[in-house]
């Protein structure tokens, strides 16, 4: 693959791309003109599933309807098992610095 190959492969997932794609995510979930928006890519949801879940699912609800298309419901509990270890793990290396951060994203946001 050549280096123009790659930026347009790139190109194709801006959203991954941003630092802060989870908070751009849920920002763009609640537009003023929904029909404005563009069915999901098929990136985060797989193609079908975008009724399904719904904004006011849990994380856990809607990680095991996301997954279960895909995995057996033993390998889905395991897999949101992992979730939650690497969630802690995340949270506790977290500084005061990227948790005001992180507030600031969200209270300039809206």
């Amino acid at each position: 693959m050549n280096e123009g190959e790659f930026m347009r492969q790139l190109g194709r997932y801006p959203v991954v791309r941003k630092k802060t794609h989870c908070r751009v995510q849920w920002n763009d979930m609640y537009d003023d003109e929904p029909s404005a928006q563009p069915a999901s890519s098929g990136i985060f949801l797989p193609a079908g599933q975008e009724s399904v879940i719904k904004a006011t699912d849990s994380v856990e609800d809607a990680l095991e309807k996301f997954l279960a298309p895909y995995f057996s419901s033993q390998e889905a509990a395991k897999i949101q098992r992992e979730l939650n270890k690497a969630q802690r793990v995340f949270v506790s290396s977290l500084s005061l610095e990227d948790v005001n951060d992180l507030c600031a994203q969200f209270v300039s946001s809206k």
